[in-house]
């Protein structure tokens, strides 16, 4: 014997039986929690039979999305949502032209001190240069002396 599979997604109808069982099943449910009606004044016209004052469920109130209350506070304080975002803007800037400040003083007093690196070094080279100087000059004049005793040496 082979099953039909049911398929919950489709719809599938109720046959008389089950209408009349779900039927009566209400009826009991809204008999036990009938009360009794007041009258209508039927002078009042003002007022209708309608029954307003239904029990309100009771629900939790559901925290609004971080979101949604920045758009609120956006759309209800606008002016001063303005405000506060020049603020924070020029808060923003400031902090970014301290910092580039800082930056550049750092790298100026960097520079500054490879300057006086350099000049130490330059004058150091420049001293001995000056001692190569002297002492070529002293070798100049040997070499020359030299010479001039050999030019005689050659001439006799």
């Amino acid at each position: 014997m082979k099953t039909n599979k049911v398929v919950r997604t489709e719809h599938i109808g109720k046959n008389f039986q089950e209408k009349e069982a779900y039927r009566l099943f209400l009826a009991s449910k809204f008999e036990i929690d009938k009360t009794e009606t007041e009258p209508v004044n039927i002078n009042k016209t003002n007022e209708s039979s309608y029954d307003e004052d239904e029990p309100q469920k009771i629900s939790r109130n559901q925290k609004k999305s971080f979101k949604l209350a920045i758009k609120d506070f956006l759309h209800n304080n606008w002016v001063s949502s303005i405000i506060i975002g020049l603020l924070i803007l020029f808060v923003g800037i400031f902090i970014n032209a301290v910092t580039t400040i800082k930056v550049n003083e750092e790298k100026i007093s960097n520079v500054q001190k490879d300057v006086e690196d350099i000049k130490k070094v330059t004058n150091d080279k420049q001293h001995g240069l000056s001692a190569l100087e002297k002492n070529f000059e002293v070798f100049k004049t040997e070499v020359s002396k030299d010479l001039e005793y050999i030019k005689k040496k050659i001439k006799l």
